[in-house]
């Protein structure tokens, strides 16, 4: 955790200084999610790539599912996974629009996101495929 705040400060103001957005409309974040919902989709049918499934995946292979949803196995994961400058707030509102866009509607089940269920799934793969997408939105916006 200090490791994150340190890292942060580090680069704050580098970011400040290349355009990068340094307070985040977290109202908006429910619209942009959705609207590439549809490549979010396509990385669950497996009809695109994804680097956070690939490491999710390997990491499974390595130990096992258990140990990939346990504290320690997420922790030892978590600078590759995180929400970058959305943070925790970030993360939460990105869960909670998957969640719902995606379990709570059955647009995808266990036969999809197999051998991970699908809520750990979305925290593992998707959460972080949709942070890589709002920051390309926000880098692309200063460039």
């Amino acid at each position: 955790f200090c490791q994150v705040h340190r890292a942060e400060i580090a680069h704050k103001k580098e970011a400040n200084e290349v355009g990068y957005p340094m307070e985040i409309d977290f109202k908006a974040l429910p619209q942009r999610i959705l609207s590439f919902k549809d490549s979010l989709l396509m990385i669950v049918k497996g009809t695109l790539n994804s680097s956070f499934l690939k490491a999710e995946i390997e990491f499974i292979k390595q130990n096992n599912v258990t140990k990939s949803r346990s504290t320690s196995g997420q922790y030892c994961r978590f600078d590759k996974a995180s929400a970058g400058y959305y943070r925790n707030c970030g993360s939460a509102i990105i869960l909670k629009v998957l969640q719902h866009e995606f379990i709570i509607t059955k647009k995808i089940t266990f036969e999809d996101t197999k051998p991970l269920m699908p809520l750990p799934f979305l925290q593992s793969v998707l959460v972080p495929e949709a942070c890589v997408r709002l920051i390309q939105q926000d880098y692309n916006d200063i460039w």
